[in-house]
């Protein structure tokens, strides 16, 4: 099987201690919160900008790389968020293959032209991750009123 950037968005680990039994033990409640989550994930990663060209770059851009990311449900209350270009992992993923990113996407070689890295997928949803727990104790708590 070949290398994907995955996130997986699972309602049972994102909610408060106390809770978590409950998120696990009733997806329903939660399902429309988490999908939700992970659709707007997917969009954010696909608008995420492309870093400048380097100058003399001979590849052209295509846009595959935005246009790969998909939002799946796995089973009820779990989603997760992939990207299937076949590069991907080189480029956005923090856990890469040998632990490197391709040579043309490090800073080593960006920097001088005054351009910055790729960004990691995982930079893009992490700060994201509060408002998910939140949401998901909030459903969960609606329940109980």
């Amino acid at each position: 099987m070949p290398f994907t950037v995955a996130f997986d968005f699972n309602s049972a680990t994102r909610v408060a201690n106390k809770l978590r039994r409950t998120a696990r033990n009733t997806p329903k409640l939660t399902d429309a919160t988490t999908k939700k989550h992970a659709q707007k994930m997917r969009r954010l990663l696909k608008a995420e900008p492309y870093v400048p060209r380097i100058t003399n770059q001979k590849y052209k851009r295509t846009g595959n790389l935005a246009n790969s990311w998909r939002a799946d449900r796995l089973r009820q209350g779990r989603y997760k968020v992939t990207n299937s270009a076949t590069y991907a992992i080189r480029v956005v993923s923090p856990v890469r293959p040998k632990g490197q990113k391709a040579w043309m996407h490090m800073q080593a070689h960006r920097a001088p032209r005054g351009s910055r890295q790729w960004w990691d997928a995982i930079d893009v949803v992490r700060p994201h991750n509060k408002s998910l727990t939140k949401a998901l104790t909030a459903d969960i708590m609606k329940e109980f009123k």
